[in-house]
């Protein structure tokens, strides 16, 4: 008969592999929301032959693969001196990690697309959960990994890294039967939602903005690719560019500076810094810094408080830096 497995009982451990392609021996569990599997994915081909009538035609997968999306705590580890859990997607994700001089670790977009992969194990499991007999988890593995990364950021929500497509070599899932799994997020603090006491700075031009959103839906700046060509089956990154978007009150043109002027590009393109900095303890702090963004798209939008904002589209002219610390 049919087999009751609880959709809320999905969860994925990962990390870093050695050797591409070849299981990673340090999986950590990661505390997801939004998770969404793609198992078993590729292109299909149709096998039509002459003589028959159209109709019976069998359907072949080829450049078979997996792939995953889903969101994590945009958050540290809760202590300055660990490496956050969230390093191991970060780096499969297009990021390099460096030493932060002054505590902490900054995240660099990589120059090359050929970066680290990553093995992801999705699990679920099986059915009546603690009145089961035994314990059986399906885990669909998915191995030489890579994918990329957004942000999002609401007033009065919890910040989010948004893992999108991190796709891999397909392995057929399987059943077992091991001991239950104890669910100990170890290194991922808790989220601190969006607003004045918890984000301290919000800035344009060195300028504080009201700001109501900031989304940057691929904080990485690559697209992800997978190939199938004999010897060289993988997944790699293409680099494309960064571009996100910011809600904020209506500046004052006078005092602040004049969203118009920096949006025109007619005659010249303006750029300006943006810095946003997440958190107030040491070990729960997030910074994201670029000294170039050009804005290129200004629209209004009512916001929450009935007062009007502008939404301002904008693409990085040079790669920003994520700071956790």
């Amino acid at each position: 008969m049919p087999t009751d497995i609880e959709s809320l009982s999905k969860f994925i451990v990962a990390g870093i592999e050695q050797t591409e392609g070849t299981e990673s021996t340090t999986l950590k569990l990661y505390r997801t929301r939004n998770l969404s599997p793609g198992i078993y994915e590729g292109n299909t081909k149709k096998r039509e032959y002459n003589g028959d009538d159209g109709r019976y035609q069998t359907t072949v997968t080829t450049g078979q693969h997996s792939k995953i999306s889903f969101d994590c705590d945009f958050a540290g580890s809760g202590d300055i001196n660990n490496i956050p859990a969230i390093d191991d997607l970060l780096r499969a994700c297009g990021l390099n990690r460096a030493a932060n001089p002054q505590g902490g670790y900054d995240y660099l977009i990589a120059d090359s697309a050929d970066v680290d992969s990553i093995t992801v194990m999705f699990r679920r499991l099986v059915g009546r959960g603690d009145q089961a007999s035994e314990k059986r988890y399906r885990r669909y593995p998915i191995l030489a990994a890579r994918g990329y990364v957004g942000i999002e950021w609401k007033a009065e929500e919890d910040p989010l890294f948004k893992f999108v497509d991190i796709t891999g070599e397909y392995i057929r899932p399987v059943e077992e039967s091991i001991p239950k799994i104890v669910f100990d997020y170890t290194d991922q603090a808790d989220p601190l939602p969006i607003g004045t006491s918890n984000t301290p700075v919000a800035q344009i031009m060195g300028k504080d903005v009201c700001l109501h959103a900031m989304t940057i839906s691929n904080y990485s700046g690559f697209e992800v690719s997978r190939t199938n060509a004999v010897n060289c089956d993988r997944t790699r990154l293409k680099p494309k560019p960064i571009e996100g978007s910011l809600t904020i009150k209506e500046p004052d043109w006078d005092k602040e500076f004049h969203i118009y002027e920096i949006a025109e590009s007619h005659e010249k393109i303006t750029r300006v810094s943006l810095l946003m900095e997440h958190g107030t303890s040491a070990g729960n702090t997030q910074r994201i810094s670029c000294e170039e963004i050009q804005i290129h798209g200004v629209k209004d939008t009512d916001l929450s408080d009935g007062t009007l904002g502008k939404e301002l589209s904008f693409t990085c002219l040079k790669k920003p830096v994520l700071t956790l610390f």
